[in-house]
C-alpha cells in the first residue's frame, strides 16, 4: 500500500502537544479577526441552506489554514478518507 511508505509513528504526547498548539493558533486567528471587526458586518457563506449557525467566515478559513500549517510544521500530516 502506498500509505505505508509515508506513514511513521509519533508519540501521543507529541501529537497532543501539536494539536493543542495548532488549535491555540487557530483560536488566535479568530480572536484577532473579532477584535478588528467587532463593530462591523461580517460576510460569510452558509454551508447548510439558510441555517445561520452554519455560516463560514474568512476567519474560519484562515484559522483552519493556520491549524493545518501547524501540523505540517511539526511533521504531522493527517490523511483523511471516506470508506
Amino acid at each position: 500500500m502506498i500509505l505505508n511508505s509515508i506513514m511513521s509513528t509519533i508519540s501521543l504526547t507529541q501529537l497532543l502537544s501539536t494539536c493543542m498548539d495548532a488549535s491555540y493558533q487557530g483560536c488566535e486567528v479568530i480572536r484577532e479577526f473579532q477584535r478588528r471587526n467587532n463593530d462591523k458586518t461580517i460576510k460569510g457563506t452558509l454551508k447548510e441552506g439558510n441555517e445561520i449557525r452554519s455560516v463560514v467566515t474568512q476567519a474560519d478559513i484562515d484559522a483552519q489554514n493556520k491549524i493545518i500549517k501547524g501540523y505540517v510544521i511539526h511533521g504531522v500530516i493527517m490523511i483523511c478518507y471516506v470508506l
